[in-house]
C-alpha cells in the first residue's frame, strides 16, 4: 500500500500517541537543529495537520508537500511511502506523551495513577487526537496496517507504560497487583468513559474528566491495595 505519486515503496509500521492540542506546532527546536533535521519536522506537522483534517485516504504527498514548503524528493528523502509518513506522525504525537510519563515512575501511587490517568485524556480528547481517531476508525478497514500502526503506537503504547508502572508499585509493595498487563487495560478502560463523550461530541468538560480520574484511580487502589504483612501492622500504601 502505496501513494500513488511515490515510486515502489516498503511500508514499515512503527508504534506510538501525543500532543493533545489541535495545533500540530512542534515544541521550539533546539539551536542546534540541521537544515535536514529542520526540514524533517516541517513535513511532519504539515502531515499531522492534514492527516487530522482530511484522514489517510484523502492526504496525497502533493498536499504534504505544498503545506511544508518543500519538494518531494525531500518527502521522499526522509519518508519512503505515505504509510511510513503516517506512521512516523503518530510517533511523534506519542512521543511527547512518553516524555512526561516518564516523570511519574517514582511518585506514590495514587498521584502517579492519578497522573497517568489525566495525561491519558488529555492525549485522547485533543482535538487532533479525536480527528486521528475518526480518521483510523472510517479507513481502517481499509488500511489494516495503518489501523494497526495507530493502536500500537497510542493505545497499546500507553498501556504497556501503566503496566510498567503498576509493576514497579507492586515490587515496591505500595500495591498488590498480580497481574499488571490486565491492570493497565481495565484502568484505561474506565477512562475511556471520558474518551467516547469527545469521540461522539458530548458535553465533556475538564471537571467531567477529573470525575472519571478520581474514580478510576479510586477503583484501583481499593482492587489493588496491598495485603496486611503476616507480622501484624499493614504496610502503609504510598
Amino acid at each position: 500500500m502505496v501513494d500513488v505519486d511515490a515510486p515502489t515503496l516498503d511500508h514499515r509500521a512503527r508504534g506510538s500517541m501525543p500532543d493533545s492540542s489541535r495545533s500540530t506546532a512542534a515544541p521550539a527546536p533546539a539551536k542546534s537543529e540541521t537544515r535536514s533535521e529542520r526540514k524533517r519536522r516541517c513535513i511532519l506537522e504539515a502531515a499531522r495537520a492534514l492527516f487530522a483534517d482530511h484522514g489517510y485516504a484523502a492526504t496525497s504527498i502533493d498536499m504534504v508537500v505544498e503545506r511544508a514548503g518543500v519538494s518531494k524528493p525531500t518527502v521522499y528523502g526522509h519518508f519512503k511511502s505515505k504509510d511510513d509518513l503516517f506512521a512516523a506522525a503518530v510517533q511523534a504525537q506519542a512521543d511527547a506523551f512518553t516524555g512526561h510519563t516518564c516523570e511519574v515512575m517514582s511518585l506514590p501511587a495514587e498521584k502517579g495513577i492519578r497522573a497517568v490517568g489525566q495525561m491519558y485524556l488529555d492525549m485522547v480528547t485533543g482535538a487532533e487526537a479525536l480527528a486521528m481517531h475518526r480518521a483510523i476508525a472510517a479507513e481502517g478497514h481499509n488500511f489494516p496496517e495503518l489501523a494497526q500502526t495507530f493502536y500500537e503506537s497510542g493505545p497499546a503504547r500507553v498501556a504497556g507504560i501503566m503496566e510498567e508502572y503498576l509493576r514497579a508499585l507492586d515490587a515496591r509493595g505500595a500495591l498488590a497487583v498480580p497481574d499488571p498487563g490486565l491492570a493497565a487495560e481495565m484502568f484505561l478502560g474506565m477512562l475511556r468513559v471520558a474518551f467516547y463523550r469527545a469521540v461522539f461530541g458530548l458535553p465533556n468538560t475538564a471537571r467531567c474528566r477529573d470525575v472519571v480520574v478520581d474514580e478510576a484511580v479510586r477503583v484501583m487502589l481499593s482492587a489493588y491495595a496491598a495485603s496486611a504483612p503476616a507480622g501484624g501492622g499493614q504496610e502503609q500504601r504510598e
